[in-house]
């Protein structure tokens, strides 16, 4: 459709289209694993969409390293090219480009080249350029804004959390006994006894990172967690920590890298080497949970 950027399998029939149609192609050819991908690709995106409204020209994107690039056709292009190729098929024929992969450089190409691009400039293209311009800046402003209120929720969690353990006693629980995993209770329990290898067991919990951005809380779904004890089922901080608890416990665990997702960390919500807070509550546990 107008003002979408094409994908094509085949580059040929990039060039023997803008025969038969009379219409313009400008053709991206790519490798997906190269640096400058996302950045070229987005724009020839907003190319294509500023480009919407004029007629008898499209652009269009090509993968070259899954999909075979005729080098007669296309000159420089072949398995060991890294940097982005475009070229421009109009009237049968295929004209390559030369000049930077920009916005404005490749506008003043197009309008060069293609009639329909200059003679619509001020009426078509101009407005379109506005209007893509008023719509990134309004997802800015957007983005931002969440950014935001993401910042001011994670310090609210991080000061309630820091007020909980105010004075409270802090209990090294770390194998090396140098302050990797802290423990400090925020309610206590019932009972001597905590859970034992192989029991089912249930408990509540919210996780932060230490600036208070949370990352994941079964009080806010509304369902416990559960999980075989002592298999290597959670993070080490917590098999530590639940060998200490009893049955109604409540604790807040302060757990370094080392306890928790190392140097792996964990989706986009946990970088690497991250220190960890969790807000843990102990439920049950037994054969049944």
């Amino acid at each position: 459709p107008p003002g979408a950027l094409r994908t094509v399998v085949y580059a040929n029939s990039m060039a023997q289209g803008s025969a038969d149609n009379a219409e313009a192609v400008l053709l991206l050819l790519y490798k997906p694993w190269a640096a400058y991908k996302d950045k070229v690709v987005s724009t020839f995106q907003k190319i294509a969409e500023a480009l919407t409204d004029v007629p008898d020209i499209r652009l269009a994107k090509m993968d070259c390293s899954a999909n075979h690039v005729d080098p007669a056709r296309f000159p420089g292009v072949d398995d060991y090219s890294t940097a982005p190729a475009v070229f421009l098929c109009i009237s049968g024929t295929v004209v390559g480009y030369r000049g930077e992969v920009t916005q404005g450089a490749i506008f003043k190409y197009l309008a060069k080249h293609v009639p329909t691009v200059k003679a619509g400039w001020v009426e078509k293209v101009q407005p379109r350029l506005k209007e893509i311009k008023d719509k990134l800046a309004a997802k800015k402003s957007q983005l931002e804004a969440v950014a935001k209120d993401r910042a001011a929720a994670a310090l609210e969690e991080k000061t309630r959390l820091d007020e909980l353990v105010q004075g409270v006693k802090k209990v090294d629980l770390s194998t090396a006994k140098d302050g990797g995993l802290i423990k400090q209770i925020l309610k206590a329990g019932v009972g001597g006894e905590s859970p034992q290898v192989g029991d089912a067991v249930k408990a509540h919990y919210s996780g932060t990172l230490e600036d208070g951005t949370k990352f994941d809380s079964s009080y806010e779904r509304g369902q416990p967690f559960e999980f075989e004890f002592g298999k290597g089922a959670v993070l080490s901080c917590w098999e530590l920590a639940m060998a200490t608890m009893t049955r109604g416990e409540k604790a807040l665990l302060t757990c370094e890298s080392e306890y928790g997702y190392r140097d792996r960390g964990a989706g986009e919500s946990i970088p690497p080497h991250a220190t960890l807070r969790f807000e843990v509550e102990l439920i049950s546990w037994g054969p049944e949970g």
